[in-house]
């Protein structure tokens, strides 16, 4: 669940996020070594994150996708390679698909869903107002919040939607699926974490931490406790509690910005997201679940956030496709409708379209930016001026 303080520049997609992900040579130092850590990968699955990484061909244009990667940081797939920006993966119960939330045709965010290697991609809830913060129930359920203020209930065909709370947002099942954790506005005007029966009854308040915030609640696999971020002047710091709210202790306990917990699927280890990259950027780091030996994971100039641990055992490895490109096509003479096909078949983006006198014939293209034979990141935007003739 995305923290709330903003690292990198909004993109569209309405989530506060910090990004992150992990070092390989730390989480071996981590694991113990090659037998440790490959048993730990065998147990835990792969992590989902979201990266602004996307576009390796022109580093000025940069996108926000769902990569996944094995727990010790290695074997980054790029998913959803999307001109659209993507946030907020999560991981169904079993293993074999990921939530998450990108612009839908009204441009409001709206919630998908994807199979693990990225394919299938399709819009599941197609509301108005904007969708966020998906998690996944233990009957196959996703819950999400709408604009922040009720959380709702939907079948990953999209059937069935029904409202499950009347207020709050960040929904979190835990593992029984008895009851729904999530963050809730409370006077004078902080969050705390709540906790209610599935059917909505016998809510309150867990954390009780007046003039602190707290957010982005999630069950350990055991469902005994229930790591939080906790903000402190703005910055924020990963938390940890027993499922009645008693215990509560500060496991990162540092200056940077730290949260977005996820834990891992034996309750070993809590991936988070913090600003502690090299030059201020979002990077995932992982440490045990007593706070020790935090890790980077993901250790690039790229910004990484909002990680999701895979909860299934002996998860194969994704391998990386190669890079979609936008291979900008020769418009130079096409009618407008061709041009567009051209220019989706190419793997960019239909741009600007200007009119301008000239001696070619009407409705044909005259100029267009970029330039053809230009390999550029997926999604480009190719932009074009059009005869209007000499009339």
């Amino acid at each position: 669940m995305p923290m709330r303080v903003v690292v990198t520049a909004d993109k569209g997609i309405r989530r506060p996020s910090v990004l992150t992900v992990l070092a390989l040579a730390g989480a071996l130092a981590v694991l113990g070594g090659g037998s440790a850590n490959a048993g730990s990968q065998a147990a835990n699955g792969r992590i989902a994150y979201v990266s602004d990484a996307a576009c390796r061909f022109d580093p000025t244009l940069k996108n926000e996708d769902i990569f996944s990667m094995a727990p010790d940081g290695s074997g980054k797939a790029d998913l959803t390679r999307s001109p659209n920006p993507d946030g907020s993966p999560a991981w169904s119960t079993d293993g074999t698909r990921v939530a998450f939330v990108r612009p839908g045709k009204s441009n409001n965010d709206d919630v998908f869903v994807m199979s693990s290697n990225g394919k299938t991609q399709r819009n599941v809830t197609k509301t108005a107002p904007d969708d966020a913060d998906p998690d996944w129930a233990p009957d196959g359920k996703i819950t999400f919040d709408v604009s922040g203020t009720q959380i709702f209930q939907v079948n990953p065909d999209g059937t069935g939607m029904a409202r499950l709370l009347p207020g709050g947002y960040e929904g979190a099942w835990s593992p029984s699926g008895l009851q729904i954790a999530y963050t809730q506005t409370v006077e004078p005007s902080n969050s705390e974490i709540f906790v209610a029966n599935r059917d909505g009854s016998g809510a309150h308040n867990l954390t009780n931490a007046p003039g602190y915030d707290d957010d982005s609640a999630v069950w350990s696999p055991d469902g005994t406790r229930i790591a939080f971020t906790r903000y402190f002047g703005g910055a924020g710091e990963i938390f940890v509690m027993n499922a009645d709210g008693s215990g509560q202790t500060n496991l990162t306990n540092d200056a940077s910005n730290d949260g977005d917990p996820t834990w891992s699927p034996d309750g070993m280890k809590i991936a988070f997201t913090t600003n502690r990259g090299p030059t201020g950027d979002s990077e995932v780091f992982v440490m045990k679940a007593d706070g020790s030996n935090q890790v980077d994971l993901t250790n690039s100039p790229a910004n990484e956030s909002d990680p999701d641990w895979q909860p299934i055992a002996g998860a194969p490895p994704v391998a990386p496709g190669p890079d979609r490109l936008c291979r900008v096509p020769n418009l130079l003479g096409q009618e407008l409708g061709s041009a567009r096909t051209k220019v989706r078949q190419a793997g960019c983006v239909s741009g600007t379209v200007k009119y301008a006198r000239s001696k070619r014939p009407r409705g044909r293209v005259v100029r267009q930016t970029p330039r053809k034979g230009l390999r550029l990141c997926f999604g480009v935007r190719v932009n074009v001026v059009v005869s209007r003739g000499l009339r």
